[in-house]
């Protein structure tokens, strides 16, 4: 499930993409771990704070990777990790399956409970969490409904610019009118 990084160079610059990452819902925690260095010099037991990673993975409730956030972590998952030091409030993008017309409420909870919040995700999900009776069915909808909705945004743009040109048109309109009253009152006033 996890994407191996791809290192791009464009002149001075570098970007590291991952690619495969929709399945993954990454939280951002602050853990208490223990710090022997001190601890030895207490002699006593003391702890540090350290910004934690733990990765959810869509359709698998059993693997959890968790470690402490490296700055790689921090930068590949940075959307999630800038939420988590603005507000504490970890952010799942997509479509919520409980706002999805396509499963119940309690299909909704049995898939949060295997850590598949979006539609995103269950698109996403492996083959191999999918094991649930109906999974690949539910998934193959997922993909369909995403795809559908990319057409409908397709749609929805060419409507919106649309619009704003109607409205643009209508505004110049207005101006054209607008000079075209004050051009006679111009002549009466020349004479």
């Amino acid at each position: 499930m996890f994407a191996s990084p791809k290192i791009t160079e464009q002149g001075s610059k570098v970007s590291v993409s991952y690619g495969g990452d929709e399945g993954l819902y990454p939280v951002f925690s602050i853990e208490a771990v223990r710090d022997e260095e001190a601890s030895t010099e207490a002699g006593r037991e003391m702890f540090k704070d350290v910004e934690w990673l733990t990765i959810h993975i869509a359709g698998d409730s059993l693997k959890k990777p968790s470690r402490p956030a490296s700055e790689e972590d921090k930068q590949r998952f940075a959307k999630y990790y800038e939420a988590f030091k603005n507000q504490g409030i970890q952010l799942q993008e997509g479509t919520p399956l409980t706002e999805w017309s396509l499963v119940g409420k309690a299909m909704a909870m049995t898939l949060k409970s295997m850590n598949i919040h979006t539609v995103e995700q269950l698109a996403a999900c492996a083959d191999g969490n999918l094991s649930f009776m109906g999974g690949r069915e539910l998934q193959k909808k997922a993909k369909e409904w995403l795809e559908s909705a990319k057409d409908n945004a397709k749609f929805s743009k060419v409507f919106a610019e649309n619009e704003e040109l109607k409205r643009n048109l209508d505004a110049m309109q207005k101006q054209i009118d607008a000079l075209a009253k004050q051009k006679p009152t111009n002549k009466s006033k020349e004479e």
